[in-house]
């Protein structure tokens, strides 16, 4: 039940550099190898470089994950935050920051 898991892990594992262990965690894989597979099939699938090239910001991270409609709690709870508006504080500063469309269009 990861409908964007693959595209997640990708980019969380772009932004962080954490372990793709605890990628995995984040995702809800059940270990480092599924969700490594899920990562390079997203960026195979959709021309994204692979192996990650440079990071990408947490904003643009939470941005993106928004527009894909993960729920801003999911979001919350997968880096940390203790509320939901400093998540989405954070995705509202990279949009100004870029001149993105707040809030972010569903993809």
């Amino acid at each position: 039940d990861r409908p964007h898991g693959g595209k997640r892990a990708y980019k969380i594992r772009l932004t962080s550099r954490v372990k793709w262990k605890k990628v995995a965690e984040i995702c809800n894989y059940s270990d480092e190898h599924d969700v490594y597979k899920a990562a390079k099939r997203y960026a195979m699938n959709c021309g994204m470089p692979w192996p990650l090239p440079k990071f990408l910001s947490r904003g643009e991270i939470i941005y993106e994950d928004l527009a894909d409609g993960i729920p801003l709690e999911e979001i919350r709870e997968s880096y940390g935050y203790s509320h939901q508006w400093k998540a989405r504080r954070v995705a509202y500063k990279y949009a100004k920051r870029h001149n993105k469309v707040w809030p972010p269009q569903l993809t």
